[in-house]
């Protein structure tokens, strides 16, 4: 951000669909937001890309963790898992030997195409809302996170599992199905005494 200063509000775009004028008001006027009711437009809006972290230790992006390029990478999501990388979050002292390496990270954003991967690097992404939308994505969850239960280092990546997103894709489906019922049977219902 600190040569392009539009690049926040790209990213908010991105992640959030963008501000309303109405939610821009609220912020500016009373800077907070309270909770209201969720209509079926409002849980719509909430079907949008979310930003994500991929572990090159272990899953599809494996073999590019090692010695690998970040273009290579960078085409390989984008081209098999609809997923936009943008980022990589690298450990300070990942090409030193030493005893007792530091945990501490940085984060390095477009990196060149020739830019060479570590095992121990997370991949910053942006992931598509219809987790079934790239054309290996249950695979893509499924290798991550079975590791992910195993590892301790893990813990700041993330990733939902496949029987998780489907269940809880179904419930967001029959909540907005039971709104949009009561909506159209108030509807109807005011409809019939005004008559």
């Amino acid at each position: 951000t600190y040569f392009n200063d539009n690049i926040l509000t790209l990213i908010r775009t991105l992640v959030t669909g963008g501000a309303t004028p109405e939610l821009e008001a609220l912020l500016a006027e009373e800077n907070a937001l309270r909770g209201g009711y969720s209509t079926p437009q409002t849980l719509a809006n909430r079907d949008r890309c979310r930003v994500a972290q991929l572990a090159l230790y272990d899953g599809p992006f494996a073999d590019l963790g090692d010695g690998g390029c970040y273009g290579d990478l960078f085409c390989k999501a984008l081209k098999t898992y609809n997923m936009l990388c943008f980022g990589i979050y690298r450990l300070r002292d990942a090409h030193l030997s030493a005893p007792s390496p530091c945990m501490k990270r940085y984060v390095i954003t477009n990196p060149p195409y020739e830019f060479e991967l570590v095992p121990t690097d997370l991949i910053f992404c942006l992931m598509q809302f219809d987790h079934n939308a790239g054309q290996s994505r249950a695979s893509l969850s499924h290798s991550s996170h079975s590791s992910h239960s195993s590892s301790k280092k893990s813990s700041s990546v993330h990733s939902i599992p496949a029987t998780n997103r489907q269940n809880r894709s179904s419930k967001a489906r029959e909540a907005r199905d039971k709104q949009k019922k009561e909506l159209l049977q108030g509807t109807m219902g005011s409809c019939s005494t005004s008559h």
